[in-house]
Order: C-alpha cells, then structure tokens, then sequence
C-alpha cells in the first residue's frame, strides 16, 4: 500500500502542473512554497486542510526525485515541519556514485521521518545492466541493511521490461512472450531478499579493507547468522573473518558467490553470462577468505546449540 501511495503521488505530480495546484481540476497555482503555508493560516478550512495535505505530499515529490540539492534539502525540510512519517528517495547514478554513497544513511536523524529508497539503478555505460553496476548496488546496499532503522523500505526500479518495447533502460527484468532474461542486478537483488536477516551485528574490520564493502545480519528465525561481502575492485583479496559466537560454530558453511567480467550483461543473447554459484566451506572461529576480483559473496551458517 505505501509502495502503492508514493508511486501516485510521483505519476499524478508530473501531470498538468500537478505539484502547483491543490487537486487535479483546480485552477489556481502556486508558484512558491509561501504561497501555499500561508493558505493553510486562511479562513477557508478546506482550502486550508487541502494545502497541508498537498504540502505534505509535495514534500515526499521533492524529495524523490533528486538524491540532493535544493529541492531535496526543500522536500525534507517540509516533511519534518508537517511530522511525514516517511520520505521517497530516488537514485539513478553511476555506479561510482553508489560506492561513493555507501555512507549516507549513517549520519541521518535518527529521531525524524524514515526513508523509502523507491526508486534506484546504477547506471553503467550505455544503460546496461553490467556485472559492475549490479556489484555497486550491493555494495550500496549494505548501507542499507546496516541502517534498516532508519531505511524501512527499498525497491530497484523499474522491474519489468518487454523486448523490443521498452521506454526505459536499465530494469531489473526483461522477458518476451516466451522467455525470461533475468540481469545481473536480478540476481544481487534476489541474494538479499533471500539472506535477510531482522538483527544487524555490527562488523568490525582490521588491516586493508579499502574497497570491500561489509553486512553482517542475523536471522532470528532460524539462527543463522549472515555475512555479506562486496569486492568490486579489480584484485583479488583475503580477508581474515573472526567469529564471535556464543554458540558452537557448524564445521561448514555456505558461500554464494557472484563473480567475473564486470562489463558481462545476462541479456538475451548471453542469459547466462554471470550466475551465482553455491559451495561449502570449512568453518573456524578464525578463517582467510578468498574473494575474486569483482564479487559479491554470500556466507551463511547456522550455530549449533
């Protein structure tokens, strides 16, 4: 339903000058945020309700469509003055601008609206849904993990795309009448929607860990404890993992890993180009663990006890 909600208020916002009016068939416009605050101190009390209401959603508009600047700073500002429970953020950059950005969320207000990342894709040479780009969100999106308290929601965008009938590029999906091509980025999503967890342990680091990326959850229904890993460097590394557990450690655990040419599309004629490969590895409170230039490793395991 939220999902739902924000998505109407960016269609019809975009429509007959929707973010100067009050309602769709109204003919008066506002040209200035002052216009519209000092309408809501008016005599009419419909008019007045109507203003605080379309400020509130002019803040969400603003607000996602630009990660920053101005209107952002504007569209936040308003939604914290009229208590929005929750701000859309949008982002459609290079993927250098997500691993730039894998900070953001640190430093935001704890005590004021939560944010909904609605719409997000890196976009890499020619809009293509590279190896690379997919690796940037990851990368992106253990940020997002790491600040679930404060990012409740987020959804790549768009979804779906028709061959031969698309107005937009890069998406997260395309298919025909009888087959489907999923992406890259496909699969780095689907990684995190299947190794979510409910609890984020923090992650502590030593030596040089410049250009990998880190999330470490706990799924509390089942125990298991998850570590995330990004290389999107061109070298390979080996970090040394020490695991702190109260509970016996299993002798094995499972390594999902994506990885390999990061200018590689899974598209129509290459759907298989990069996929996610499944493997055990041995488990020890204190191990060294390979990573393949350009990867994004899953380790998943299960304390006994």
């Amino acid at each position: 339903m939220l999902a739902d909600f924000t998505a109407s208020i960016l269609l019809h916002f975009g429509l007959r000058d929707r973010a100067r009016r009050l309602a769709h068939h109204d003919d008066e416009t506002f040209d200035t945020l002052a216009e519209l605050s000092a309408l809501m101190d008016s005599g009419d009390a419909r008019r007045a309700f109507l203003a605080r209401q379309h400020l509130g959603h002019r803040a969400l508009w603003l607000s996602g469509l630009f990660p920053d600047g101005e209107d952002f700073d504007a569209g936040w500002k308003f939604a914290r003055q009229l208590g929005v429970p929750i701000i859309d953020e949008h982002y459609y950059k290079p993927p250098q601008w997500f691993l730039d950005h894998t900070t953001r969320y640190d430093t935001y207000d704890r005590t004021r609206g939560h944010v909904y990342a609605g719409e997000y894709a890196a976009h890499d040479d020619h809009r293509r849904n590279t190896l690379r780009s997919a690796l940037a969100e990851a990368a992106f999106m253990t940020g997002l993990e790491r600040n679930g308290d404060v990012v409740r929601l987020a959804s790549y965008a768009p979804l779906l795309a028709k061959i031969g009938r698309t107005q937009w590029n890069p998406d997260l999906i395309y298919f025909t009448n009888t087959a489907i091509f999923p992406t890259i980025n496909y699969h780095v999503q689907r990684l995190f929607s299947l190794h979510s967890g409910d609890t984020f342990l923090p992650t502590e680091t030593a030596g040089d860990t410049t250009g990998l990326f880190f999330s470490t959850v706990r799924d509390s229904r089942t125990g298991d404890v998850i570590l995330k890993i990004v290389n999107p460097t061109a070298a390979a590394r080996t970090v040394r993992l020490n695991l702190a557990s109260r509970s016996p450690l299993p002798p094995h655990a499972t390594l999902t890993l994506l990885a390999g040419d990061p200018l590689a599309v899974n598209d129509r004629d290459h759907p298989a180009s990069v996929l996610p490969t499944e493997s055990r590895i041995p488990l020890s409170p204190s191990f060294a663990q390979p990573l393949p230039p350009h990867s994004f490793a899953v380790i998943r395991l299960t304390p006994r006890g």
